[in-house]
């Protein structure tokens, strides 16, 4: 089976973590199968430029106020029609093997 998975990230001025946590998804095993969104407040410390870098393995990206982190998770889930949806918070990290494992599931388990 190959369902997709929509990863949603939210941050705002986390610059400090959003790196290593963009990293742990894009470095997981199965992110071929994932729509990776990044949802940004609009911050003003460097965080768009950690985004821009890994904006090729993105789906979609933006950079402006919104009405908070669960509105942000939603507006990302809404710009993805895979089946399965997860997020993580900018200042959290995935293991490598996390995304393929519950794909895995989802795979065996629809």
């Amino acid at each position: 089976m190959s369902g997709r998975l929509c990863m949603v990230t939210t941050n705002f001025n986390y610059g400090d973590y959003l790196g290593e946590c963009m990293a742990s998804i894009v470095g997981s095993r199965g992110f071929e199968r994932v729509d990776y969104i990044v949802m940004d407040g609009g911050s003003s410390d460097g965080s768009v430029d950690i985004i821009k870098r890994h904006a090729p393995k993105l789906k979609h990206w933006q950079s402006e106020k919104d009405a908070g982190m669960y509105h942000a998770i939603q507006a990302g889930f809404q710009l993805s029609t895979a089946p399965y949806m997860g997020w993580l918070n900018s200042d959290d990290q995935l293991a490598p093997w996390a995304i393929q494992t519950v794909l895995d599931i989802f795979d065996q388990l629809p």
